[in-house]
């Protein structure tokens, strides 16, 4: 079924960036998230606690997304660097967004082991739940 929603640009550039470091396409994204929030049962629903402040700060590194415009300067220089047309300035602009990237993505990882941790699961475990795909899970296109 195809569901069409208006939402603000803002709104859909961080899903867009987020779905990018989930490593799956916006409609994939936004239908994670919506099947998330859906409660399985009203058993489920109503024993639900709030998040801890120690879950809530783990969940922002989780989520953490870089800007439309990160991502747009990313593409534009990594494109750059496969038709070899990189100067060095942009060579070493791309090698800095790149290090952004590995930044978080640690940071995430940390944050996902923690939050593991505190539920008393394995990582794969709770990244299943969050519905974060990885490895084996990732489809190229």
């Amino acid at each position: 079924m195809q569901l069409t929603i208006e939402i603000k640009n803002e709104l859909a550039f961080k899903l867009r960036d987020q779905a990018q470091l989930n490593g799956v396409d916006l409609g994939q994204y936004i239908a994670m998230l919506i099947q998330d929030k859906l409660p399985h049962s009203v058993e489920k629903t109503s024993s639900k606690q709030a998040l801890s402040p120690e879950e809530t700060h783990l969940f922002q590194k989780i989520n953490y997304g870089f800007s439309e415009s990160f991502w747009a300067r990313f593409k534009e220089l990594n494109t750059k660097r496969g038709e070899n047309k990189l100067d060095e300035k942009e060579r070493l602009e791309l090698i800095s967004l790149t290090d952004e990237m590995e930044k978080a993505n640690v940071e995430r990882i940390k944050a996902l082991i923690t939050l593991a941790q505190i539920r008393e699961t394995d990582l794969e475990s709770l990244m299943a739940e969050l519905g974060i795909l990885y490895g084996k899970d990732i489809q190229k296109d």
